[in-house]
């Protein structure tokens, strides 16, 4: 679906049938895989004795983007045209120039159902399943 409405997060319809149906959706983030921890979490997990929320983990995400962007370049306009897309822990970043001022984030994942009941990003490479 191209729609991101929560009607697909309804509890009537099970994660199993969207699994079997190879359901694809449209998400500004993903849920990040903490068995491959990266130096982040483990600073965080030492700190707070938790693993991060997806708030910190964006919150990390948006300050690694607006520090390369700053390295870059002086303008912002001239690290998104030299940058372009950019992928961290759970977020990815593309900025578009805004009509109306200011910049948008236009990046987003396509994510799916896995016949293990899971949810991860789809790929060209994704196989589907095949039903005997």
């Amino acid at each position: 679906t191209t729609s991101s409405k929560k009607a697909f997060d309804n509890p009537a319809i099970a994660n199993r049938y969207k699994a079997k149906l190879n359901f694809h959706f449209p998400s500004v983030s993903k849920e990040v895989a903490f068995e491959k921890e990266d130096s982040f979490v483990k600073k965080y997990k030492a700190k707070y004795g938790k693993l991060p929320s997806k708030y910190a983990v964006r919150g990390y995400d948006l300050t690694m983007d607006v520090l390369l962007r700053q390295a870059v370049t002086t303008t912002f306009e001239g690290a998104t045209e030299a940058i372009g897309e950019t992928t961290y822990l759970e977020n990815k970043f593309n900025y578009y120039k805004s009509a109306t001022g200011g910049y948008v984030n236009k990046a987003m994942y396509i994510l799916r159902y896995t016949p293990e009941l899971t949810i991860e990003e789809a790929s060209l490479e994704t196989k589907l399943p095949v039903e005997e």
